[in-house]
């Protein structure tokens, strides 16, 4: 992408700043409280929460050597709940740890749903199209799967990002390999072109409208994270330059039409590969917060900017962590001035997913560690919502077997 395509405004304090001194208010703990999973054995997990705040959660079942099944499940009350599958898949199916399907349901119509997941296109290692499927009658059955996007090259499609919209649609961001088409095994993300970040929009009656482009160069396979608040979609991922400067760009969908890319840090993150590391973003209370990781100058750590006025402008960075993070990031607003921000850290030879209250004004709490689990890819990407005034997380727990199962929970927050 060009580094100089737009310009975010930055507020007041230039340069990164690191998180202020634990306030008086913050929370005496941060703990995690499990709730029983509806997944025995699977991964690759996905919260969305409805415009009318419903919790879903979608995963990969493994079945058998040869087999999963996309599922989902409906939060309760005190449990999940409407536990079905979308589809079955086998060796046909992409499944990877960083590159997670996902199910979002239509609005103001409940009972519409719309759910994708990978599958392969040709004999390339990363030839795959995203697939989507629909239900019009709250799951119960689902249409058969369909392409979601309309070039029909094998090549790479992937993290895809989809909200629901106020007008029965939904809106599905996703990285689209089609330029990068070379007829061989992609094993290395080495192509002949650059990844596009690109979007369309689905109808109440599973129909895609046409696709535009957002961006012609973009990180290969970091994950893309997207929100939709007054009027307003807004969407995060990590841009790619002509001289590998991987940092975080943001575009915007302002109810007419897409605008240009901006970027949010300028990191000056220099690399020749994809981290596989992507961006989040959370919408609350007519604000915006978009957390990061990044490796500049050789010094990982996790990033985070508020805006007030929905993305115009933001903050200068605050630093949540630098004493060497993994990453994996997720954020969600826990009220109008504070945000809960999730990320993975090594322990020894594990990983804590650790979580930390942070405030607009730049105050931090401290940083707790809500579970251990392992560092390897496998333990994948945790995931957090706020739904019905509770936080809650899913990840992928590594067993000592080395076998995984989808863990699901709620973040608690003691003041």
């Amino acid at each position: 992408m060009r580094l100089l395509q737009g310009i975010v405004l930055v507020l007041l304090l230039p340069g990164i700043q690191a998180c202020k001194e634990t306030p008086n208010n913050a929370p005496s703990s941060i703990v995690f409280v499990p709730v029983a999973s509806p997944s025995n054995a699977g991964g690759q997990s996905q919260l969305h929460v409805s415009p009318d705040d419903h919790l879903y959660l979608s995963w990969i079942e493994y079945i058998s050597d040869t087999s999963v099944e996309l599922r989902y499940a409906r939060w309760d009350t005190t449990q999940w709940d409407y536990i079905r599958t979308i589809d079955r898949g086998g060796s046909d199916w992409f499944v990877n740890w960083a590159d997670m399907p996902s199910i979002a349901q239509f609005y103001p119509d409940r009972n519409r749903l719309v759910a994708h997941w990978l599958q392969y296109s040709g004999p390339g290692s990363y030839d795959y199209d995203v697939m989507v499927s629909s239900s019009s009658n709250a799951g119960l059955n689902w249409s058969s799967g369909s392409r979601l996007h309309r070039d029909t090259t094998q090549s790479e499609h992937g993290f895809v990002s989809m909200m629901a919209l106020d007008d029965n649609q939904i809106c599905a961001i996703w990285l689209d390999g089609r330029e990068s088409q070379s007829g061989t095994d992609h094993t290395d993300h080495q192509h002949t072109g650059a990844m596009s970040l690109r979007s369309t929009f689905i109808s109440d009656t599973g129909f895609t409208s046409r696709e535009y482009l957002l961006d012609n160069r973009v990180c290969d396979c970091c994950q893309t994270d997207a929100v939709y608040a007054e009027g307003q979609i807004l969407v995060v991922y990590r841009d790619r330059s002509e001289t590998e400067i991987r940092d975080i760009s943001m575009v915007r969908h302002n109810g007419n039409q897409w605008e240009k890319p901006v970027q949010i840090g300028q990191d000056a993150w220099r690399i020749g590969g994809c981290p596989v590391n992507g961006p989040a973003i959370a919408s609350g209370y007519g604000k915006v917060a978009v957390a990061w990781y990044t490796e500049a100058n050789e010094h990982p750590k996790v990033q985070l900017v508020f805006s007030e006025d929905m993305g115009a402008t933001f903050s200068a960075p605050l630093i949540v962590d630098d004493e060497h993070p993994l990453g994996r990031v997720d954020i969600a607003f826990y009220d109008a001035e504070n945000v809960l921000i999730t990320w993975m850290k090594p322990k020894g030879e594990q990983a804590c997913i650790m979580a930390k209250m942070i405030s607009i004004d730049g105050n931090a709490s401290e940083e707790f560690c809500l579970v251990e689990n392992s560092a390897s890819r496998q333990s994948g990407f945790p995931r957090l919502a706020r739904s019905a005034g509770q936080l809650f997380i899913s990840f992928t727990e590594v067993l000592e077997s080395q076998t995984t199962r989808v863990q699901t929970g709620i973040i608690d927050v003691s003041p």
